[in-house]
């Protein structure tokens, strides 16, 4: 790294409202002195940055470690894709030299679901009636 700090980006991925993704990387890590994470950011149709779902940053000599991004967010129906960020930064600036590295990168999409019942409170007696939408 010799003290810089580095962002790479993947192309715009193209996503479904309908669907939450999130997104797993193994991360390698060999220098204290640098923080090494990624993040998953949402675009909207003119790829601006709406906002990102960061992971756990790594530094030290970690040896290879997982990395995921959360699976809750709020409901923007002016999501239009997804890009992944891979970030080095350094930790002050007496940093000079570091390793990184990144492998098994996943974006993950998975059904989002709104569930309602029928009732104003979300109280329901055993063998009660009552029913719930999906």
């Amino acid at each position: 790294m010799d003290g810089g700090a580095v962002e790479v980006l993947s192309p715009a991925v193209p996503v479904d409202i309908h669907s939450v993704y999130f997104m797993t990387a193994l991360i390698l890590c060999d220098s204290g002195d640098f923080d090494a994470s990624t993040k998953l950011r949402f675009l909207d149709a003119g790829q601006k940055s709406l906002f990102e779902m960061p992971t756990k940053a790594f530094s030290g000599k970690t040896g290879w470690k997982s990395a995921f991004t959360d699976t809750q967010y709020p409901f923007r129906d002016d999501i239009a894709f997804v890009q992944v960020v891979i970030q080095f930064q350094p930790r002050s600036i007496k940093a000079y030299r570091g390793e990184f590295g990144f492998d098994a990168i996943r974006i993950f999409r998975t059904p989002r679901i709104n569930l309602s019942v029928d009732k104003p409170l979300p109280y329901y007696r055993i063998g009660g009636r009552g029913s719930c939408a999906m």
